[in-house]
């Protein structure tokens, strides 16, 4: 049993709180709820945790875009997380669509849920998508723009997940991917996450970048 008060619990309060406003049956909805948490839960996960989904679903309620899809999209998105392979997102949106389709939710729910999710594979916003997707984009990546205390345990914690790359190899491959998002115009979509987490977001990661090139 999840603790009071903590991420796995806030997980799951949200999950039942989707789910009772989708009227979705309460026993299937809980073994899809059971699976999720478990692997949430799995040993080799330091960031992609219990505590990142909330942390995704407290964004979007900042953002005034917690719609059902996005909600989804965020219990989904890291379903199945291993490091060392390239196409998780892909995979978590076959299995969002396979549970939510058990569950009889809505196909054009499953429908954007799933573009959502495969949306966070490069993080880029395609011309004309839709005002929902640079909302979720921005949730999920609203770490970079944490006090800089947060931000360092976040990168601790990626490395951890990335404990089977060499340190050469890990921080060749962290420079260059910080590289690209700080070559942006802009690192956040919408106009809250841009005024709020921009700044803070662009000196961390700057931050970051001279401690890679030490």
């Amino acid at each position: 049993m999840p603790i009071a008060d903590s991420p796995e619990r806030r997980f799951v309060e949200r999950w039942h709180d989707l789910a009772e406003s989708l009227g979705v049956d309460g026993a299937s909805s809980d073994r899809v709820l059971t699976d999720l948490v478990a692997r949430h839960g799995e040993t080799h996960r330091s960031y992609h945790t219990h505590e990142h989904i909330v942390a995704v679903l407290e964004e979007l309620d900042v953002l005034n875009a917690a719609t059902a899809a996005a909600q989804l999209a965020a219990f989904f998105h890291d379903a199945i997380y291993d490091a060392a392979e390239s196409n998780n997102e892909e995979r978590s949106a076959r299995l969002a669509k396979t549970s939510l389709t058990a569950l009889a939710v809505d196909s054009n729910i499953i429908a954007e849920t799933y573009r959502l999710i495969c949306a966070t594979a490069g993080h880029q916003l395609s011309p004309g998508a839709p005002a929902e997707t640079a909302a979720f984009l921005d949730a999920d990546l609203a770490i970079l723009g944490a006090p800089a205390d947060r931000y360092d345990q976040y990168v601790d914690h990626v490395r951890i997940e990335y404990r089977h790359v060499d340190e050469a190899t890990w921080r060749s491959g962290r420079r260059n991917l910080l590289e690209r998002f700080v070559s942006r115009d802009r690192l956040f979509f919408t106009e809250s996450a841009h005024g709020r987490l921009e700044a803070s977001a662009r000196s961390n990661l700057a931050r970051e970048l001279a401690a890679l090139a030490d």
